[in-house]
């Protein structure tokens, strides 16, 4: 048995989109380039674009809301650290250091943490970060290109790519 879908553009002509979400009628987006990717805004109903800030690059992974204060948290797979840009738009500051040789794919974010896979072939690691201290705890190591990540309130999920497998821990 087959199913259908209904696929429709909700917006076209976007440069280089990667990482987005969705709040409200606004498309928030990183540009997925191989320099300085920009955080953009567009209206989905209005087709208008604004930049926030310019990502830190190459290649910015993933882009998420702070839930405490509106910024935006940006992780890269070229740098060591999550970027902040603010609520309204600016200029970008090194918010956390995750360490020398690990960058960070996508986040996740519970009330206290934020969480990061580092996409390292041969080690890598899924990573805690406390949000008011910024210390980083490594949840799982010798993970072997992990990328994707979720949280719930009690376990904490991460794909690997090269394996094709999902995996879980509790928090």
């Amino acid at each position: 048995e087959s199913s259908s879908w209904m696929v429709s553009a909700r917006s076209s002509g976007l440069p280089n989109v990667g990482a987005f979400f969705l709040e409200g009628d606004d498309l928030y987006w990183i540009d997925y380039v191989s320099g300085n990717g920009s955080l953009r805004r567009t209206s989905v109903s209005m087709g208008t674009s604004t930049t926030l800030g310019v990502a830190q690059g190459p290649w910015p992974s993933d882009v998420i809301r702070d839930s405490r204060d509106g910024s935006f948290i940006v992780s890269s797979q070229q740098s060591q650290y999550l970027w902040r840009i603010p609520a309204g738009g600016g200029a970008r500051t090194a918010a956390y250091n995750l360490g020398a040789g690990r960058a960070g794919a996508q986040i996740a974010q519970d009330d206290q943490y934020f969480y990061t896979c580092t996409y390292q072939a041969a080690g890598g690691q899924v990573l805690r970060i406390r949000k008011d201290t910024g210390v980083v705890d490594v949840i799982a190591s010798g993970q072997g290109s992990p990328w994707g990540i979720y949280v719930t309130p009690s376990r904490i999920y991460w794909s690997v790519y090269f394996d094709r497998s999902i995996w879980a821990a509790a928090h």
